[in-house]
C-alpha cells in the first residue's frame, strides 16, 4: 500500500463533511416546507369544494320544489330582476351559512313570431327560474341554478 492510500484510509475521508450536511438539511427544509404549504393550500380546496357541493344541492332542491308550483302562481308571475322570496339562510357544510333567493322571468322565443317582423303576439314563450346561493367566509362565492319552464 502506497503512503498516500494508507493516509487517506487512516482520516477516513470516505463520509460526508460539515457543509455537505448542512446543505441537504436546508434543502430538505425547503422542500418539506414546500409540501406543507401545498397540503395547507389543498385543504383549503378541498373545504371550498364541499361547501359548493352543498349549495349546489340546495339550489338544485330548491329548483325541484319550484317546479312543483303552479305557473298561474302570483310568485311566478311576479316578472322581477329583484328575488321574489326575500333570502333565506341556510346552513352549508355544517360550518358555514349562506342565503338563498329565487328569481322568475319570462323569456320571449324570438323564432315563435309568426308576422315575421312585428310584435310578437305572445312574448311570454317561457319562464326561467334561477336560484343563488351565496355564502361567504374565506372567499365569498355563489351558485347559481336555471330551469326554463315552457308557459302553458
Amino acid at each position: 500500500m502506497s503512503e498516500r492510500s494508507r493516509v487517506t484510509a487512516e482520516h477516513g475521508e470516505d463520509g460526508f463533511s460539515l457543509i455537505e450536511v448542512m446543505l441537504a438539511t436546508v434543502i430538505a427544509v425547503i422542500a418539506v416546507m414546500g409540501l406543507a404549504h401545498t397540503f395547507g393550500t389543498g385543504r383549503a380546496l378541498i373545504n371550498r369544494y364541499e361547501v359548493a357541493r352543498d349549495a349546489l344541492g340546495i339550489a338544485q332542491r330548491e329548483l325541484e320544489v319550484l317546479g312543483t308550483v303552479s305557473l298561474s302562481s302570483d310568485s311566478l308571475n311576479a316578472d322581477v330582476a329583484q328575488p321574489v322570496v326575500p333570502p333565506f339562510s341556510v346552513r352549508l357544510n355544517d360550518r358555514q351559512s349562506g342565503t338563498v333567493e329565487w328569481r322568475s322571468t319570462w323569456v320571449d322565443d324570438p323564432v315563435d313570431n309568426p308576422s315575421g317582423g312585428g310584435p310578437d303576439p305572445d312574448p311570454k314563450d317561457y319562464r326561467r327560474l334561477t336560484v343563488v346561493v351565496r355564502w361567504s367566509g374565506a372567499a365569498a362565492d355563489s351558485v347559481a341554478l336555471s330551469r326554463f319552464i315552457m308557459a302553458p
